[in-house]
């Protein structure tokens, strides 16, 4: 049994990768476009807030590009709920589900193919924002922390969309909570120091595991992940998240086969 869960996560990892593939506008540009707007527009427009200070050494792309990774984390994340929905639709989760396996390895597959996009997405981010001027010390650190982070960020986060397609059976559904990513974002450091921040905002960020996340990959790049706090409250508010949406998806999967 444990090695026919294991062959049926890998066919539903690999179908998310076909699915990738074949829809590389949806799935690949789609939700590129903003987060790169942000490195190549965003970083040059408000790149004197420097001069307030806080920012530390380096210039306003080195500090936010973390912002525009978790930003393409968040919004790639709804890829394994929007699939799993289709499939309700047309009737293959349910013959899925009634297989002696379930539809568990399938769901833990989808995930991890989306995840796998995510750290791609992450790493070719960090690239374009050293092609805009931000400081990357050391390339290893700067590719596969920021990968990593991102893609168990996004696998935490995205449950949120999965359960939400999976309860429903609609594609459709994940758009009433796309936006949510923005209030989420944006009430954290990832784009400005929680010094500068108004006082009841930063008393938010201080609890928002993105700004942990967000220090954690700027470390990263200068080659030196030395905050270990900034690093154990991202590994533990990740997990929090990843419990707490994972919750959500049994429940959702619980409703659907009872029905």
């Amino acid at each position: 049994m444990a090695l026919n869960s294991v062959v049926a996560f890998w066919r539903a990892y690999v179908r998310t990768l076909r699915e990738i593939i074949r829809l590389p506008m949806t799935l690949i540009v789609v939700p590129l476009v903003l987060p790169l707007f942000m490195l190549i527009i965003f970083s040059r427009v408000f790149e004197r807030l420097t001069s307030l200070g806080a920012f530390g050494q380096g210039n306003y792309i080195t500090y936010m590009a973390p912002a525009a990774i978790l930003m393409a984390s968040m919004l790639a994340s709804a890829g394994a709920g929007v699939s799993t929905a289709v499939d309700r639709q047309t009737g293959f989760y349910d013959r899925l589900r009634i297989t002696p396996i379930g539809s568990v390895p399938s769901h833990w597959g989808r995930r991890a193919g989306d995840a796998t996009r995510i750290a791609t997405f992450a790493m070719t981010l960090t690239f374009f924002a050293w092609l805009n001027g931000a400081v990357v010390n050391n390339w290893l650190l700067a590719l596969v922390v920021p990968a990593l982070a991102a893609a168990l960020w996004g696998m935490a986060y995205g449950g949120i969309l999965f359960s939400v397609c999976l309860k429903t059976g609609s594609a459709e559904a994940y758009q009433a909570l796309l936006p949510l990513f923005f209030p989420i974002l944006f009430m954290s450091s990832a784009f400005v120091p929680a010094q500068l921040l108004p006082h009841w905002l930063e008393v938010i960020a201080s609890g928002n595991p993105i700004s942990y996340i967000s220090t954690l990959m700027r470390s990263a790049a200068k080659g030196n992940i030395d905050d270990w706090h900034a690093t154990a409250i991202s590994v533990l508010g990740t997990a929090c998240v990843f419990a707490a949406t994972q919750l959500l998806t049994y429940r959702a999967g619980r409703r659907v086969a009872n029905a």
